[in-house]
């Protein structure tokens, strides 16, 4: 299919710095076609072609490249987001009210149909005696957020969980944007910045099983 034929979906991954966003990414375009990502001056994005529910959607994934939420291209950036990734470091203590802080942030300057998931990152160095805290936490965290659909944890050895964390994200925002009442079309400039972005075609994903969280 050809790209200006399938449904736009914009990803923005977001989270503190070191927390493993821009890994994260490169590690997910690795995994589905073995190309490096580039940075981008303040903002990276890159570009997948997937399949979701027999559905094609071109999507822009966004990395804030650890630039704080404080500024009006940070406004910028997640305005017209489809699914926002807010990544957490569980090798460190879960702090509930940090992620509270995030979530107002971003629910306060997205669109109203922005679904979010929360994903835990370096998963191989969490405390096992800290799982009933993460599952509490995430509990309270959604009880409070109705858009903060899903609980993530991956590991970055473990390329499938981090194929598997974007494909539930891309499954919720496309599902998020088909329910909303908004176009479907984006503002072009914030989908893409300009026209020579590298296209990374994932011709291996498809819907899967959805899994239980920790």
């Amino acid at each position: 299919m050809n790209i200006s034929d399938a449904i736009p979906l914009k990803i923005v991954v977001v989270g503190d710095s070191k927390v493993g966003k821009t890994t994260l990414i490169q590690t997910y375009l690795q995994e589905i076609d073995g190309k490096q990502s580039a940075s981008n001056l303040r903002f990276d994005y890159k570009i997948v072609q997937v399949e979701i529910d027999q559905e094609e959607y071109i999507v822009a994934i966004w990395d804030s490249v650890g630039q704080g939420f404080q500024n009006q291209m940070s406004h910028f950036l997640v305005k017209d987001a489809d699914a926002v990734m807010l990544c957490i470091d569980l090798s460190e203590e879960i702090d509930v009210h940090s992620i509270e802080q995030w979530m107002d942030t971003l629910t306060n300057r997205s669109s109203s149909h922005c679904v979010y998931v929360l994903i835990g990152t370096k998963l191989d160095l969490f405390q096992q005696s800290r799982t009933q805290q993460l599952n509490d936490g995430f509990s309270q965290l959604s009880d409070k957020y109705s858009a903060l659909k899903l609980l993530k944890p991956v590991q970055f050895q473990d390329k499938e969980s981090i194929k598997l964390a974007f494909q539930k994200a891309f499954e919720l925002g496309a599902s998020a944007k088909a329910k909303s009442k908004q176009s479907s079309t984006l503002n072009f400039q914030s989908f893409v910045l300009n026209n020579d972005t590298n296209v990374y075609r994932n011709n291996s994903t498809k819907k899967q099983k959805k899994d239980q969280c920790c």
